[in-house]
């Protein structure tokens, strides 16, 4: 795990970025199943960190800082419709389906679009390491 300086903000000073972990996930349950020992070593060696804040998103494309959090926002409604069905699926013992197939029957599209495949990688690509294949 290390960082280094990339560009700098308004004030001239450097942003740090991570170039590898910078988070422990899955830290376990330590009440009623075993603690994650990368979580106990780090906690026996002082290691701290913030909690991510996914509250507070920058995006950008080609042209520098763009909003998308409508498309977040949008994505994340057509992702309750896919959970939902999902479920539904799940305990009629319904045929299941690949995720592409399952966000595109709850009325999510990406037509393309750099903004809105930025936001699938986001929300779902990078968040479980699955990637969903699109032909």
């Amino acid at each position: 795990m290390r960082n280094t300086k990339f560009g700098s903000d308004a004030n001239g000073n450097p942003y740090t970025i991570e170039l590898g972990a910078n988070w422990i996930s899955g830290l376990g349950d330590t009440l009623d199943g075993p603690e994650n020992p990368v979580w106990t070593f780090s906690k026996q060696v002082n290691l701290s960190a913030p909690n991510s804040d996914y509250t507070s998103v920058m995006t950008f494309n080609e042209t520098g800082a763009v909003n998308f959090t409508n498309i977040i926002d949008e994505f994340e409604e057509y992702w309750t419709i896919f959970e939902q069905n999902a479920g539904r699926i799940l305990t009629q013992n319904l045929q299941d389906r690949t995720f592409r197939a399952g966000l595109w029957q709850s009325g999510w599209r990406n037509h393309g679009d750099a903004a809105r495949k930025a936001v699938e990688f986001w929300l779902w690509d990078w968040e479980t390491a699955q990637v969903c294949f699109q032909k």
